[in-house]
Order: structure tokens, then sequence, then C-alpha cells
């Protein structure tokens, strides 16, 4: 799998609608660097992908500390955008034999003092309402957001990923990532039912 572009609309200082294309010329490259100068917005896009992808679970990874997720969404509607909306919409192309594309579009704008959400998850570019419904939970499959710091990473944040004492979190991370999780909950359902057998034949 790998992120093929990026849609910006009124996010953060990204104006209008920006496309970012994170595909090489010759799609050999599956790494992608994003430079230039401080405060041109290097961590917005970073941000961006955190929050198309993981939504309220991006929070305190992208503000740093514990914050209300209504106001995250607030904060990164553009000041200068007249219809108060916003969307990031990220395309990925996965390793299957079909070429699968997906693309996640999570909009949201305000209306009065509250803030609407939306998610739509398309696939090969017709929306598919179970992946809009479950996108939490095949997300945490794909890229396991406890082991996502890894794959999209602020070098300014580097010692922060270093010295996170969060390791717990990123073994699980790991084994939800290679299956081990779903060995070990079928192991505690097969304990489970051991000992109700043993139960009824006593």
């Amino acid at each position: 799998m790998h992120f093929s572009s990026i849609e910006l609309y009124n996010y953060g200082i990204y104006k209008g609608k920006h496309i970012i294309s994170l595909t090489d010329q010759d799609g050999a490259k599956n790494v992608t660097l994003v430079g230039g100068m401080n405060g041109r917005g290097k961590t917005t896009i970073l941000d961006s992908i955190f929050l198309c992808l993981y939504g309220r679970k991006s929070t305190e990874y992208i503000t740093g500390k514990k914050e209300a997720y209504n106001k995250l969404l607030k904060d990164h509607i553009n000041k200068s955008a007249e219809d108060k909306s916003t969307h990031i919409k990220l395309t990925m192309e996965m390793d299957d034999d079909e070429g699968t594309i997906i693309a996640i579009t999570r909009a949201w704008n305000m209306n009065g003092k509250k803030i609407d959400t939306t998610l739509s998850v398309e696939k090969n570019g017709i929306e598919d309402s179970y992946l809009s419904e479950n996108w939490e939970y095949y997300v945490e499959e794909l890229i396991p957001f406890g082991i996502a710091k890894f794959f999209f990473f602020d070098n300014e944040k580097i010692s922060q990923i270093a010295d996170d004492d969060a390791f717990d979190k990123i073994k699980d991370s790991i084994k939800s990532v290679m299956g081990v999780t779903t060995i070990e909950s079928l192991c505690a359902h097969v304990e489970k039912i051991r000992k109700e057998k043993n139960t009824n034949l006593k």
C-alpha cells in the first residue's frame, strides 16, 4: 500500500483547494520527503494525514496535549475561508491483485458554534458505505495508530518518539498488524470454552 495524493481544502494555512501528489514519476519509490522553510506548512501536511486517517484519536499527537476534538477541528479551518468548511482527502493504492484505490475524505464545517463532521470512504471511485461506517476498525488493521508515527513522522518530533514511554501500546500495535492479537483472542476463547465444558462435566 502507498499513498498517491492528498487534497487539502481550507485546512490550516492552505486556503482553497490544494492537491499534492505523493507519487514519484516512475512509481518506484515508497518514501516521501517534504522539505521547506519554517512556517511553510510541512507539519500541517503531516498532521492532516493523521487527522484524515484516525480522526479523534489523532488529537493528542497533533496538539501534544489532551484537547477537545472539536477545538482541534475548529482551529484547523482556514481563518480566511468564507464558507467555514474544510476537508482532507487522502488517496491510497493497495498492493492487491486488483490494484484497489481507496480514498478517505474527512470533512467538517462550522454550524453556528457547532462543528458538523462527515467521513466517507470510496473504493475505486465508488462510495463504500461499509468502509465508511467501519473505517476506525479497518485502519487499525491497515496501519495501527500505535505505530503510525514510525511511518509518518516530523523530524522535529523524533526525540518525542524515542522518549515515548508507551512501549506497551507500540508492542500491541505491532502484534495487531502481524495478526497476533487475532490468535491471542482465539486462544482466550478456546480456554473459556474448555473451562465451561469442564464445569459442565463436573
